[in-house]
């Protein structure tokens, strides 16, 4: 009777031990921490534990430089395998908060490096060149760029093999900006990634993305041309001095005015 009472006894604790491993297989705890860290959690209601700051809607993805979407691969220079959660919503095309150490020693070695080149206008060809490679994310043979040159970062900027650049040029690069083979851009062209809250109270948060802007291979932007966040621009197309360009725009057609509107087909 003894013995009976004792495998009775086992059984019954065996069940419970499984019972109980089987709750917190389903819950899904391992038991160990969040890999985010100190960044803190963020609850069902969409705020961000460590800011209080409800998190913004996903942007459109953008892509890095290898093409991808989504965030670069860790690599030598900007993308390395340390990088800040910051970063990587930025190079995700996510919303981001600029006022970031990180971002703020980025932003300072792009301003070191642009104004070497903007003060050095008489250097060789060779050697501007060789500055712009270290500036830019990418650059082709034969690329010309006439100071003064801004930019935010500098690493997500690719420009294609002949293209010319007049003076004055601001290429703001929170996402990338991909510039195709002998283009030709007038004074005072502005490639613009960036966009902001519309709803005042969040803008103040300081919250901002980017979308990425893409000009295909032979396209001239007449002076003063302002591109705006998210826009295409086809091959062999010509936008006119001063139009702003909202929309993608086919390739093989003319543009002009505010906002940019195809008047007539060029090829």
């Amino acid at each position: 009777m003894l013995v009976l009472v004792l495998v009775l006894v086992l059984v019954l604790v065996a069940v419970a031990v499984a019972g109980r491993t089987g709750t917190t297989l389903a819950s899904g705890n391992s038991g160990t921490t969040s890999p985010r860290g100190t960044s803190g959690p963020t609850d069902t209601s969409g705020r961000m534990g460590t800011t209080g700051h409800r998190a913004r809607p996903r942007g459109r993805r953008g892509r890095c430089l290898t093409g991808r979407r989504g965030v670069c691969p860790a690599a030598a220079g900007p993308y390395s395998a340390a990088m800040g959660e910051n970063k990587q919503r930025m190079l995700a095309g996510d919303w981001y908060l600029p006022d970031d150490p990180e971002l703020a020693a980025d932003s300072e070695r792009r301003s070191r490096l642009c104004a070497a080149y903007n003060a050095e206008g008489g250097d060789p060809p060779a050697t501007r060149e060789a500055m712009l490679a270290e500036l830019l994310g990418s650059v082709g043979p034969g690329v010309r760029i006439h100071p003064p040159f801004r930019c935010n970062f500098g690493y997500h900027i690719r420009v294609g093999e002949g293209t010319f650049v007049n003076f004055g040029a601001v290429f703001l690069d929170v996402a990338p900006i991909s510039i195709g083979a002998y283009c030709q851009f007038g004074p005072n062209v502005q490639l613009l990634t960036p966009s902001h809250e519309l709803d005042a109270g969040r803008r103040r948060e300081g919250w901002e993305k980017g979308d990425p802007i893409t000009v295909g291979d032979n396209v001239w932007l007449g002076g003063g041309v302002i591109v705006c966040p998210g826009v295409t621009i086809g091959d062999d197309t010509v936008v006119g001095a001063g139009a702003v360009v909202t929309r993608d725009l086919p390739a093989g057609v003319l543009a002009v005015g505010n906002p940019a509107r195809v008047i007539r087909t060029l090829t």
